[in-house]
Parts: C-alpha cells; structure tokens; sequence
C-alpha cells in the first residue's frame, strides 16, 4: 500500500507558542464582489458568481493567510470549488428566481484569524490506496499554559473543531473530499483512533457519440419468410435486401457527451478522456448525403433504392440494383425473391437455390435455379446444374454452360460453350454446343457436336457426331393439312353459292321477261320521267295493271334479295381463302438451312408441326429428345452423310407438295 503524507502549506509554522481557547475576534478581509455579509453569516451571491477560478482564488487566499472559515458550508464550498461550471449557475439562479427565492448560497458564518499556536494541534494527513483516500490520526492534545489564578503552569486539553480542520488540511494539500462529519464525530469521541477523512473522486467516462437508426429495415431479416396465407417459407428470409424510400431519414447523430471530471484529494483535476466523436459524412456513400438540421445531424437518402453496407470501408451507400457479395445458399440467404428491377450477383449460387428477380448478372459460378421475368440475365463466369429462364428476356452465358435447363421463350440466348443441356428460345447463338438439344425460330452454331437442332432458320458453321450420337437438323416447316382441308371446304362452299345464284338470276329474268311485267316496268319508267299523263279511265286501268302483276313484282323482290346474300356468301369464301393463302405463305416464308462444313455424322430432315399446337418447347425433355433425335411420318430427310455442306430453303412449291 502506497502511503505518502501531504506536505504543508508554504510559510505554515512547524512549532507554536502556548495557545488558549478565547474565542477570536473577526478578520477584516476584502470580500470578493460575489461575495456578500449579511447578519447571519457570509453569502455567495450567485448572480455576480464568475468562474470555478475566482472562487479558488479566494477561498484559497483565506486559508493561505492563516484565516478559517466559521461554521462552514462544506458541501456548499465543494460544489463552487469542483462542480459548478458558469453555465449550470446561470441555470441554478433562473431556477430560483422562478421560485421566488433569492439568488444566495450560504457559505460561513464569519472568516476567523487562525493562530498559529493553533495550527500546531493539527498534524499532516497519510494519502493511501494509490492517492484514493487521506487518513488522519485523531489523538487527544494537550498543551501547557500558565494558570491565571494560581500563575503555574498547567497542562490544558486542546478544543480542535471541523472548521479549522479543514482550513488546516488545505494548506497540507488536502483540499477535496472531506467527510466533515466523520472529522466532527472523531473530533467528539476525543480518543486515539486513524479515521478516513477524505475520498479522491474518479472521473466519469463521458458518451461516445453514436448513431440511433430511424428506419427498422435498415438490417436484413434472416427469419423464414411469412407467406400471404399464413405458411412459412423456410427456404426464404424475410427481408435479404433492405430497401428505402427516397428523402427518408436513415440514421441520426447523438453527439457525444463530455465526461465528468474526478478530483485528487489535493484538489488537482482529473480530467477524463475524450469522447469519440463521428463525422457523419465518411459514413455517407453514394446515394446518401448528410443534412444538418435544427433537430439533429442525419443520413437521408437521395434516391429510392436498395440500402448497401460496405464493412471494409464502414460507408452506407443507396443504388437502384442490389448488389449482394456474399453468394447465395440455403443456409445464409435463403431463396431470393428480389423487388428491384436490377442484381448482381459477386458470390457463387449454390445447387438448389432459387433467384427470383428482373435484370440480374452473376459474376461468380451458378449451380441454381435462375428466374427473371422478361429481364437481361448475364453469367460472366459458368452455369452448371441448374436453370435459367427468362420469358420474353435475354440470356446470355459468357463460360460455359453444363447439364443445364436455358429458356428464353419469345426472347434471345447467346452462349460461349454449351454440353448437355436443353435450350430453347426464339433467337439462340452458340459458339460450340456439345450434345445439346436446342429449339429456336432462329439458330446460329459455330460448332455443332452430337447436338439434336430444331428450328426454322438454322445455320451451322461445322457439323459433327459425338461419340456415337449424330448431330441432327430438324427443319420445323408447318403443317398445312389443316389449312387444305378448309380450303377444300370453301372452294366447295364457293361453287355452290355460283349454281345457286345462277339458278336464281335465271328464274328472275324468265319473271321479269313476262309481257305485263315488261308493258309494266316501261310505263313506271315513263311515269317517273312525267313523259305521259293518264285520263282517269287510264287511271283505272292502269291500278287494275299493279293489282295484276304484283304476286310477280314481289317474287322479283325476293329473288334480287337472295342472290344477293348468295353472292355475299361467295365473296366471304374468297375473302377467307385469300387469308388462309397469306397465312400459308407467311408460315412458309424463311424457312432455311446451311451448314458451312459437315465433318461427321449429320442428319437434316424437315418435321412438320401443326401451327395451332402447342411448341415443341412444351413438351417434358424426355419426349423433345425423342421427337428431334427419332423419324416419323411428320418426317422427311433432306440431307444424310459425314461430310461435305448443305444449303435449302423451303419453297411455296415444295409447301404444296409436302401438303398436297
């Protein structure tokens, strides 16, 4: 245990003359101007208080020069000397000007003389425990004085008491943390005992600053996805990618708070260290900025996006697409079903994990299930295992593509190196596709080895088995059956409608030829014109004529009628057989193959399909492969054999032929 003693104050007297207990008389010392003497006793006038300094000064002035301070205020001294700062007495005055009260602490009754026969009862204090605690000797005093009465001299018991304690122990440097009522009861109880009289005070640790999160989707959620109706997805987390709303408030700054200050027993400062502080701005990245505001300092977000964390550089960041580094597993991320309308991907995509979204690149390997609708989907490195399907999209695969499912329906797939998967879309280029089955309207290879190709426009650089597969070309030219069979019927149709409407025009002109139907339809003619005027007896006649010949005028009527829906009839057929002939020729048009170089076993072959039923893509892999790789009656080859080129386009003639 460290003990050390205090050393005395400067100019305090070692050895003293013989003391007496008469009560002193005050001193006359100049007050400081926040210092104020009432009746009873001397006030802090807390108005006129200036600095923790100034009242340092003087109280340290009073003991220095061999005064004490008269039933004083120990705990008011302690709080003006070591806790109040300006600030929080401005605060303290208001507070009581509020109540009513006066503004006054109450320090002493009245600054005394300090004898220096008086200052000898006082010994110097033991600092122990590190400087953490003062230990005082409290032992009985006596002192020799002569005896008025007798003039002898007799041995007297000194009167110590608290307040010249204190003022004693200040000049010894025991200045803070005195339990004045540990020294009184000691004082009292007048017998030999050490007693703890002062405690050191450690500083308190302030508050770094730090931030307070304001939006609760800030964080992932990695529990299992809830479901609308109530199931729980266990191969899908809550919320993977954080997702904020443009100008929301993201995070705010709570500044930091200064620490506390301890003080030594001496009375010097410990000063705590200082708080870290934050500059909000390295914390914002892109698509963040700072705004100072008159409620705080906050991170807002710029645009609408998806909240990323970069850990290496500890900056937040807003982009439009999510970018995920971690990969995608079962295990750490679940399936994604992604909102955002772009994703890349730097992490591998383990076997069985599913990626739902729009427009997505992966820049590492995917061995899952990959589903965009109608986006762009890039790998720039390989897809094995799994799928890929973009309805109306794009696909395109940079490595190579192993044992996979790639659909493109309605869209394009561009790949590097193809083996063993099934690919189908409306436009597929390959460089080199290795025991393949590929569907597509438009098909472009560079290299086609052991593959099975349907399509209606192919174009093969070089052709060759692999192993003991050949490479197939099926030709996929419509099936006009159908078409033939309607045709058929409405050429039918049409020619009946002509004997009809022939019989019909002949049965008119015999009515119309009769001769009062004749005489009649010259004198209505006449009529109209006003060429001739009839007497009433014409008139007569003339009505008794209509009666006569209006049984034929109506069958005239009707028969005009009928020819013409006949004929109406006939011009629908022809109108619908112009549309089946456009439609058979738009089937048939561009309809081609080439293959540059035939370097091994290769079939080309036309298959007819029926344009009503479903595409070929519809059918389970199984049955494709045995439909593009087997023969049938819907089958014809066009070209068989190891080697050499092939080049056909498929003729509105050879339609005909084909269907006829």
């Amino acid at each position: 245990m460290d003990e050390t003693a205090a050393s005395p104050a400067e100019g305090a007297p070692q050895t003293g003359a013989q003391s007496t207990n008469s009560p002193a008389q005050p001193a006359l010392v100049l007050l400081p101007r926040f210092m104020m003497r009432l009746n009873d006793g001397l006030y802090v006038a807390l108005s006129l208080f200036e600095s923790r300094t100034a009242f340092h000064d003087f109280v340290d002035g009073v003991f220095t020069s061999n005064h004490y301070f008269s039933d004083l205020d120990y705990g008011c001294l302690q709080k003006l000397l070591y806790d109040c700062e300006p600030a929080e007495i401005v605060h303290i005055t208001e507070n009581l000007q509020q109540a009513g009260k006066r503004t006054m602490w109450r320090l002493a009754k009245e600054i005394l003389p300090f004898p220096s026969e008086r200052q000898q009862w006082y010994r110097n204090a033991k600092v122990k425990d590190g400087g953490q605690v003062a230990e005082y000797l409290f032992e009985p005093i006596f002192f020799e004085k002569i005896s008025e009465q007798s003039g002898k001299t007799v041995s007297v018991r000194a009167d110590p008491n608290v307040d010249e304690f204190i003022a004693a122990m200040w000049n010894r440097y025991v200045r803070f943390g005195i339990d004045s009522a540990a020294v009184k009861k000691a004082l009292a109880a007048g017998k030999p005992d050490a007693v703890i009289v002062a405690r050191m005070r450690a500083a308190t640790a302030g508050r770094d600053a730090h931030v307070q999160e304001l939006v609760n989707s800030l964080h992932r959620d990695n529990t299992p996805k809830l479901l609308a109706d109530g199931r729980v997805d266990l191969r899908q987390f809550q919320n993977r990618f954080p997702q904020v709303e443009k100008n929301s408030r993201l995070i705010k700054k709570i500044p930091r708070e200064p620490g506390k200050s301890g003080w030594e027993i001496s009375g010097n400062e410990i000063i705590p260290e200082s708080p870290r502080d934050i500059d909000m701005a390295l914390l914002a990245g892109a698509g963040i900025k700072v705004d100072r505001a008159a409620d705080g300092e906050f991170l807002i977000a710029t645009l609408s996006g998806f909240l990323q964390i970069d850990k290496a550089t500890n900056t937040m960041s807003i982009t439009e697409k999510i970018i995920n580094r971690e990969g995608v597993s079962l295990h750490t991320t679940g399936n994604l079903t992604l909102a955002g309308e772009e994703y890349e991907e730097h992490g591998e995509v383990e076997e069985h994990t599913q990626v739902e979204g729009k427009h997505m690149t992966f820049m590492a390997n995917v061995f899952g299930n990959i589903i965009s609708h109608g986006g762009n989907v890039v790998f720039k490195q390989n897809l094995s295992v799994g799928s890929a399907k973009s309805p109306g999209g794009t696909i395109a695969v940079e490595g190579s593509a192993s044992q996979v499912t790639i659909e493109a329906i309605g869209g394009e797939i561009t790949m590097h190196h193809a083996e063993g998967c099934l690919i189908m879309g409306k436009k597929v280029v390959i460089t080199e596709a290795i025991h393949c089955d590929i569907v597509a309207e438009e098909l472009i290879i560079e290299l086609a080895k052991g593959c099975a190709l349907a399509g209606q426009r192919v174009q093969v650089g070089s052709s060759m088995a692999w192993h003991d597969d050949e490479t197939t070309i099926s030709m996929l030219i419509p099936d006009l059956s159908a078409f033939d069979k309607e045709l058929e019927q409405l050429k039918k149709k049409q020619a009946e409608c002509e004997e009809l409407a022939k019989c019909r025009s002949e049965k008119a002109e015999e009515v119309a030829n009769q001769q009062e139907v004749k005489n009649f339809t010259l004198i209505s003619t006449k009529l109209r014109a006003k060429e001739i005027v009839m007497t009433p007896e014409q008139e007569m006649n003339w009505a008794k004529m209509q009666a006569r010949i209006l049984p034929s005028l109506r069958q005239l009527k009707e028969l005009g009628a009928e020819i013409r829906s006949i004929r109406g009839e006939a011009e629908q057929a022809e109108k619908k057989m112009q549309e089946i002939a456009h439609s058979c020729q738009q089937l048939s048009a561009n309809i081609e193959c080439k293959v540059d170089a035939i370097a091994g076993d290769t079939v080309v072959r036309t298959l007819k399909v029926r344009p009503d039923a479903p595409g070929l893509h519809t059918l389970p892999h199984r049955d494709l492969r045995a439909r593009l790789r087997g023969s049938g009656v819907n089958t014809a080859n066009l070209f068989a054999g190891g080697e050499g080129e092939f080049a056909w386009q498929f003729q509105s003639m050879e339609a005909d032929d084909n269907n006829g």
